[in-house]
């Protein structure tokens, strides 16, 4: 592609004196600027019948040795034979020599390795009929706004070229697995790839498998992308572009590798380095330039894998012990502090923890609305998880079981269960680990409810009862209140409503004896659904519509929606149809505003029963198969069961048969 866009320039034009720079959009160095520069200078040379001139200007050689504008002119007269004694003695007379020569030929003049756009200024032809292919580790604005420079930026290969390069370079068949196993170690980066087939081809003997396990370790693969020499050793590669950083700019680098990734946000960065957010701004924005970061969405920044490699070495060997301590206390308290925020404004009825000391330059972000708690989320939730691997793998115990308490509502009605049991088994391990038994408590309940939504239900249940206990232990009474809801649903789905219902009523005594209005309203809602589904539907409709009065009065929208279900249910068993649908339609609006899927497929699936009890089957089908729809990208074990239910019903379609 991106040689069809330099071929593009030539279209139609012989040489208008026009910069064309090369830069690479994902910062990092060995992306193949050189390459495809030369390339494509080949094979137009044709068109620039009095030749072409190259210059490695070293731009970011490794001992910092960058060519002169002097020494590069002087290079140049040399090329056109200009005897000595016609060569002037000034730089500026020298580079008015060298524009007017040019000034009567069209040639292709191949700039490579540029530090920035004063680097190669007085290059440029001026006004002749030559043109300027520059390339460059940093992005040339200046270059594109004041000499009408046009910019192409190259990214990592694509997935097949990298297989075509690595095949190509090793010249034999190799097994697709392998292949697909190196270029994700070399995160498709040309230099990388042509060092591991370089020394695959050096040792022949030596079988794919063995290079690829010693690219698996982070901490060691930029030693082993290491081709003996400083152009083809990605750690001194990439040095030479952390040395061309400002002060700040370097320590900030640094500092991002104590972040785990994907990505981060220009917030955390200041917060593992301390600075202002306005400040941080304006640093990564020199990041960016350098192509060291690329912003993929507004404030927030990726960075390739290699280069993200280096940064975390550059935490080792770049900050002091009290440094790296102080950035990783940092990050993870600017985490939780905003992360605790996001989940009491996504569930303001939780039952809030207590948060540890957290240094007092860290703030973190509040939410006025639900929706921004959510998007956060969304934004943040693979950061999160991957912090709370990095707590737990450093002992931080009190950090990983909150990030995993924080993350609960987010990862479960987003469909998350397995990820919210891996998180929540890692926070159960430390909080155990450290006789935190608040912590124990909290995580006990998050990890049976998130096992019961896998269907292990014996597990889940092994987990909540555990939860009630420790609460009680605690005199936790608003705790051990949301556990015995917990265990009422558990116990439900085991079909065992009996039991359901006599926790439900003691999570309302509970509440009551609190005075906590949600909480009372949540669990009147439970005590009107077990009542339900016990058959005591006219008793369940008293209770559930005093929830919803006083959840509608405390704006708890998640609970408003779960009590719209409970009433629409009662008044389906009923038989009054018309009052069912009208409540589960409110139960979808709240539910679709909140972003919860899997309570929607819920919710669908009676709405679906509902319109077949009223006799209007094409409807039900519709219904049930956008439940279904939602239930498969959820990977919901609840689909195979609702599959099974379509095909009773004698559907046939394609939308069922999986």
């Amino acid at each position: 592609m991106e040689l069809h866009r330099l071929d593009s320039l030539l279209d139609g034009d012989e040489g208008g004196g026009r910069a064309i720079m090369i830069s690479a959009i994902d910062g990092t160095a060995g992306i193949g600027k050189t390459a495809l520069a030369l390339f494509w200078a080949h094979r137009v040379a044709a068109r620039f019948p009095d030749g072409q001139l190259y210059v490695n200007l070293r731009g970011f050689d490794p001992g910092g040795q960058a060519l002169s504008t002097d020494q590069v002119v002087q290079g140049f007269l040399d090329a056109f034979d200009v005897p000595p004694e016609r060569v002037p003695g000034s730089p500026h007379a020298r580079v008015g020599l060298y524009r007017s020569i040019l000034a009567q030929r069209r040639m292709l003049i191949l700039l490579d390795n540029a530090r920035d756009a004063d680097h190669m200024r007085n290059l440029l032809p001026g006004g002749s009929t030559s043109l300027v292919v520059a390339t460059s580790r940093n992005k040339m604005t200046d270059l594109v706004v004041h000499e009408g420079a046009y910019s192409i930026s190259l990214d990592v290969l694509t997935r097949d070229d990298a297989i075509q390069l690595v095949q190509r370079r090793l010249g034999a068949v190799i097994l697709p697995a392998t292949v697909d196993q190196l270029v994700d170690r070399c995160g498709r980066l040309p230099l990388a790839l042509s060092i591991v087939a370089a020394r695959a081809s050096e040792n022949p003997m030596l079988p794919l498998g063995t290079l690829i396990e010693e690219l698996k370790d982070e901490r060691t693969r930029l030693d082993f992308l290491n081709g003996g020499a400083p152009a083809v050793d990605l750690r001194t590669v990439f040095a030479s572009s952390y040395g061309d950083l400002s002060p700040e700019g370097a320590r900030l680098f640094a500092m991002l590798g104590v972040h785990p990734g994907p990505d981060v946000s220009t917030a955390a960065a200041a917060a593992s380095s301390g600075g202002s957010v306005e400040r941080t701004r304006s640093v990564m924005r020199e990041l960016t330039r350098a192509n060291l970061v690329i912003e993929h969405q507004p404030a927030r920044f990726l960075l390739h894998d290699l280069v993200w490699a280096y940064a975390r070495d550059c935490v080792h060997s770049r900050l002091t012990v009290t440094e790296r301590d102080l950035a990783t206390g940092s990050l993870l308290a600017y985490y939780l502090c905003t992360a605790t925020a996001a989940a009491l404004t996504l569930a303001p009825y939780r039952v809030e923890i207590s948060l540890p000391a957290v240094p007092a330059s860290v703030i973190g972000e509040q939410f006025s609305t639900y929706e921004d708690a959510f998007q956060w989320f969304e934004s943040e939730h693979a950061v999160l998880v991957a912090l709370i691997g990095e707590a737990a793998g450093k002992g931080l115990a009190a950090y990983a079981w909150r990030l995993a308490w924080a993350l609960t509502d987010f990862l479960d009605r987003q469909g998350h269960w397995s990820h919210q049991v891996r998180v929540q088994e890692m926070a159960l391990t430390m909080a155990e680990g450290s006789s935190d038994h608040e912590g124990v408590a909290h995580t006990h309940r998050n990890l049976g409810h998130a096992s019961a939504r896998l269907g292990l239900h014996q597990r889940a249940q092994e987990h909540i009862l555990r939860s009630i206990e420790l609460f009680a232990d605690l005199s936790n009474g608003g705790g051990e209140a949301a556990a015995r809801l917990s265990g009422a649903w558990v116990f439900e789905l085991q079909k065992r409503c009996d039991v359901s219902l006599t926790h439900a009523q003691r999570a309302l005594e509970l509440y009551e004896r609190l005075n906590d209005q949600p909480g009372i309203g949540r669990a009147a809602n439970a005590v009107g659904w077990y009542l339900t589904l016990l058959g005591r539907h006219e008793e369940a409709i008293v209770y559930c519509e005093h929830a919803l009065d006083v959840l509608a009065s405390h704006g708890v929208r998640h609970d408003e929606a779960y009590t719209w279900e409970s009433l629409g249910h009662a008044y389906q068993h009923l038989g009054r149809n018309v009052e069912a649908l009208s409540s589960y339609a409110n139960a979808l609006d709240l539910l679709r505003d909140l972003g919860d899927r899997y309570y929607e497929a819920v919710v669908l699936r009676r709405v679906g029963s509902t319109h077949l009890a009223s006799g209007d089957a094409p409807m039900a089908s519709r219904t049930w198969l956008r439940a279904l729809s939602i239930l498969d990208e959820l990977g919901h074990p609840d689909a195979g069961e609702l599959r099974a239910e379509l095909r009773t019903q004698g559907m046939r379609g394609a939308e069922i048969l999986r």
